[in-house]
């Protein structure tokens, strides 16, 4: 009896690959347009949040912009966003993508630097279940503003993934990694498959240095299919 191949899974970067340009970059706009938090509000959030962490790397502050709000309105403001913008922001390559390898049965991780709530709007969208993301400290019913753990970016993202392959039980073997980003070069070496989703100049020399598949958003549902045949 033949041992079986591993099962795929597949890990999706948002910016740049699911979604054109940032979903966390749009959503702060939405936010500034509509007068929800102002700029000279999230500057001073930012800055008191500096302040409680002694020198703190940049993750630390990224989500200060949510310090002192609740998640119930924090939601409102995703929900009218989803709306009004961000889900015509979607690439329809990478939803079509999606959706045939969810038809297949394959297992997909969205894993990003965009804070969770919004990136698990998206995977409600999609109809997926697995999402790692920048995760915001809550602390009774408000938003601190720093993370709960480090920020899900360069390396960070290959120890996430591993923590979750282990959890899983699957392996990095027919792990597909997709992503745009310099900084997801890292995890574009570790993945068995890894591809350059309409990469960055500095990404797609990379790419084309280490031979890995190189795909625009249209070319991604037929190349995802090839990648993965049995």
């Amino acid at each position: 009896m033949k041992n079986r191949p591993p099962e795929p899974v597949v890990f999706w970067d948002i910016d740049g690959t699911l979604v054109s340009p940032s979903l966390e970059r749009l959503f702060i706009q939405y936010l500034q347009n509509r007068k929800l938090v102002s700029p000279w509000l999230m500057v001073r959030r930012m800055a008191a949040v500096a302040l409680r962490i002694p020198l703190p790397p940049w993750y630390r502050v990224k989500v200060a912009y949510l310090r002192d709000e609740t998640p119930a309105r924090f939601d409102e403001w995703v929900e009218g966003c989803w709306r009004d913008t961000l889900e015509s922001r979607l690439l329809p390559g990478a939803v079509d993508a999606v959706r045939r390898l969810t038809d297949r049965g394959v297992r997909q991780v969205i894993l990003s630097g965009t804070i969770e709530p919004l990136a698990r709007r998206l995977a409600a969208h999609l109809k997926l279940n697995d999402v790692i993301a920048a995760t915001p400290e809550i602390r009774g019913d408000t938003y601190t503003g720093a993370l709960t753990e480090p920020h899900p970016h360069s390396m960070h993202k290959v120890r996430y993934a591993e923590r979750w392959l282990d959890t899983e039980g699957m392996s990095w073997e027919r792990a597909v990694a997709l992503a745009d980003h310099p900084d997801d070069r890292y995890l574009l070496r570790r993945a068995g498959i890894p591809v350059a989703v309409n990469p960055l100049p500095e990404l797609e020399k990379e790419a084309r240095r280490n031979g890995w598949p190189i795909a625009t958003d249209a070319e991604l549902p037929g190349l995802v299919d090839v990648l993965l045949r049995d």
